[in-house]
C-alpha cells in the first residue's frame, strides 16, 4: 500500500500590481506548482492575496485562509515563493510558526527549500528570515525618504503633466495668467486686513478664476490655495520648508509677501 501524497496549498502574494494582470502572482504560483510537482505533493488549493503588502498590518484575508486551512487539518504542507511573500511581521511570524507546528505541517519555499519548524534550528532560521525581510521593508524605506529629500533639496519636485494646480497651467510649471493675478490680489488684500471670505467672492464673480475642477470656492479653499508654501517657490519636505532652496516652477508671489 503506497504512502499517500502531502495535500499541498500555495500562497501567493504581492504588494503592488499597478497594471492590474496578476502577473507577479501568476509567476509565483508557476513556480510553486514546480516545486509540489517536484516534492510528488498534490495542491489541493491557491490562495492569492494581490496587491496586498505583507508589512501594512492590513487584513490579507487569503493569508487568514490558507492558515486557516493548515490549522483545520485540510492541507499537510503551506508552500510559498519566499518568505517575504508570508510574513514581514515578527509578531505574524510567530503565529504562523505556532500554527505550522502544532499541525505539524511540512513548509517549503521556492528560494529557500523547506523549513522545518518542528526543531528549533528550523524555528530558528525562519525567524531569521522573518527578520531579514523585515529588515528589507525598513531599509527601503529609508531608501524611499531619501529619495524623497533629494528631489526636494533640488527643487524638483514638480514634473509637466499630471493634475493642473490652480495657478499654473497644464505643465504645472509655468503660471495661468488669470489665476496667478488672484492669487496675488487675494495675497495682497488679506495683508491689508480682508476677510477670506470676501476673495473667496471675488474669485466666484470672476469667471476666469474657476476652481481647477471648475466648482465654485469657499473659504476653505481660498485659504488653502493661499497658504500654500508652492506661491512663493518654496518647497517642503517632511512637512517643514526647506530653506535656501527654489522649485523649479514659477513663483506667484515673493517670500516677504507670503511669510507676512
Amino acid at each position: 500500500m503506497g504512502i499517500a501524497a502531502k495535500r499541498a496549498i500555495i500562497y501567493v502574494r504581492i504588494s503592488r500590481d499597478h497594471a492590474g494582470e496578476g502577473l507577479g502572482v501568476a509567476r509565483q504560483e508557476a513556480e510553486c506548482r514546480a516545486l509540489c510537482d517536484r516534492k510528488g505533493w498534490e495542491v489541493l488549493e491557491v490562495f492569492t492575496d494581490n496587491d496586498v503588502s505583507a508589512s501594512s498590518g492590513k487584513r490579507r484575508p487569503a493569508y487568514e485562509a490558507a492558515l486557516g486551512a493548515i490549522e483545520a487539518g485540510h492541507a499537510d504542507a503551506f508552500v510559498a515563493w519566499a518568505w517575504d511573500r508570508v510574513t514581514r511581521r515578527p509578531s505574524e511570524l510567530d503565529h504562523f510558526v505556532d500554527v505550522v507546528e502544532r499541525s505539524k505541517a511540512d513548509v517549503a519555499l521556492v528560494q529557500a527549500g523547506d523549513v522545518d519548524l518542528a526543531t528549533p534550528a528550523g524555528r530558528g532560521f525562519a525567524r531569521i528570515l522573518g527578520v531579514m525581510a523585515r529588515m528589507e521593508v525598513e531599509q527601503k524605506s529609508v531608501r524611499q525618504k531619501s529619495a524623497n529629500r533629494q528631489k526636494a533639496m533640488t527643487g524638483m519636485r514638480r514634473k509637466g503633466g499630471g493634475n493642473r494646480i490652480f495657478g499654473w497651467g497644464d505643465d504645472r510649471l509655468t503660471l495661468e495668467p488669470f489665476e496667478a493675478e488672484a492669487i496675488r490680489n487675494g495675497t495682497q488684500a488679506i495683508i491689508e486686513g480682508a476677510s477670506v471670505g470676501s476673495v473667496a467672492k471675488a474669485w466666484d464673480e470672476d469667471p476666469r478664476v474657476n476652481t481647477s475642477l471648475g466648482g465654485r470656492w469657499y473659504n476653505a479653499s481660498v485659504r488653502q490655495v493661499l497658504l500654500r508654501e508652492s506661491n512663493a517657490g518654496l518647497v517642503k519636505y517632511d512637512g517643514q520648508v526647506v530653506p535656501d532652496i527654489t522649485g523649479n516652477w514659477e513663483s506667484i508671489v515673493s517670500v516677504e509677501d507670503f511669510e507676512t
